[in-house]
């Protein structure tokens, strides 16, 4: 199933926290809100191209949080890349991995748990 196919099939009220996932449990956000937020920002041009080129990837899987919004989890062609592979050297050499913070990037279990 591709992102395309979950929002295509959603309400547009249905909540959603989009991010591309790698195989070292790195998740770079890359969107939030309803269905028609994300797709108003897109054709208002407030959303960054980021969005708009994930719409065919492939969902890697999504988890229903308490509050019914969706986690959507993506994979694409830098799966089994690091963050850190990413970004230029200078950007990552201030990243703390402990502190979620300084980086771009959460473990599934700090956005599960973030409000």
């Amino acid at each position: 199933m591709k992102l395309w196919d979950i929002l295509y099939c959603s309400q547009y009220t249905q909540k959603f926290h989009i991010f591309v996932t790698n195989i070292y449990g790195q998740n770079l956000p890359r969107g939030q809100g309803t269905r028609d937020e994300l797709f108003k920002n897109i054709q208002s041009g407030e959303e960054e191209d980021d969005f708009f080129s994930h719409l065919m990837d492939e969902i890697e899987y999504f988890v229903v949080r308490d509050d019914k919004s969706i986690l959507v989890y993506l994979r694409n062609e830098d799966f089994e890349k690091r963050c850190e592979e990413l970004y230029p050297e200078e950007y990552v050499k201030r990243w703390d991995r402990l502190k979620p913070e300084t980086r771009p990037w959460r473990f599934a279990s700090e956005i599960e748990w973030e409000g």
